[in-house]
C-alpha cells in the first residue's frame, strides 16, 4: 500500500464533542462560523488534497442541502447501490457491499494506490470512526465551535483504541472557534525516520 499519501479529515464539532445525528449537516453551525468556505483555512485544506471520499448517505445529505464543499476536486462516493450523479459535479461511484466498513477501507486503500496525492475522507461520523478504529487516518483538522449540543453523535464515535496524535497547529478565531490540526503519531514517527 502506498502510504506516502495521507488520509485527512476536516470537521466541525460542538464544544461537548458532538455532531448532529440527522438533517442538514450545516444548519447547526452558529452563524459566526458560516459559510465554511470563507475561513478556517478551508480553501488551503481543500487545495492540499487530490480527491475526496464520502459515503452515499453524506452525498444525499449534501444534495438535499444544496451544498457541494469539494469544489472541482474529484469525489469518490462509497455506496452499495448505483444512482445517477448530477452532471455539474466531478464524482464517481465506488460500489461496495452494503455498510461494510472493511470494504470501505479496501476501496480507499486501492484508491490510495492510484491517486496522485492526499485523500480527504469527508462526511458522516460513521466512516470517520471506521477509519480511525483501523488507524487509517493520518491527519485530523477539527474546528471546535463555541456551542454545546447536548445530544448527537460523538465526533469520533465509539472508537475504543488509544491512539496518539501530535498537535501540528492550532488557531483561535475571534468568533470563539478553535481549529486544531493533529497528525497521527505513527505518521510523525515515519516522517522522522525517513
Amino acid at each position: 500500500m502506498n502510504t506516502s499519501y495521507k488520509i485527512k479529515t476536516f470537521s466541525f464539532m460542538s464544544l461537548d464533542g458532538y455532531i448532529p445525528k440527522t438533517g442538514d449537516y450545516t444548519a447547526w453551525l452558529p452563524e459566526v462560523s458560516q459559510p465554511i468556505e470563507n475561513g478556517y483555512d478551508f480553501q488551503q485544506f481543500r487545495d492540499s488534497v487530490s480527491c475526496v471520499v464520502i459515503t452515499g448517505i453524506y452525498h444525499a445529505a449534501l444534495q438535499a442541502s444544496d451544498i457541494w464543499p469539494f469544489g472541482d476536486k474529484m469525489c469518490y462516493i462509497l455506496t452499495s447501490r448505483s444512482f445517477n450523479l448530477p452532471p455539474d459535479i466531478k464524482a464517481d461511484l465506488i460500489l461496495t457491499p452494503e455498510d461494510n466498513g472493511g470494504d470501505y477501507i479496501n476501496a480507499v486503500d486501492q484508491l490510495r494506490e492510484r491517486t496522485g496525492g492526499d485523500i480527504w475522507l469527508a462526511g458522516d461520523q460513521g466512516i470517520i470512526t471506521r477509519f480511525m478504529a483501523q488507524g487509517r487516518i493520518d491527519e485530523i483538522t477539527v474546528n471546535v465551535l463555541p456551542v454545546t449540543l447536548g445530544v448527537g453523535l460523538p465526533m469520533f464515535g465509539s472508537n475504543k483504541q488509544i491512539q496518539d496524535w501530535t498537535l501540528r497547529n492550532h488557531t483561535i478565531y475571534s468568533n470563539g472557534v478553535i481549529q486544531l490540526q493533529y497528525t497521527a503519531a505513527r505518521f510523525c514517527d515515519r516522517l522522522q525516520n525517513s
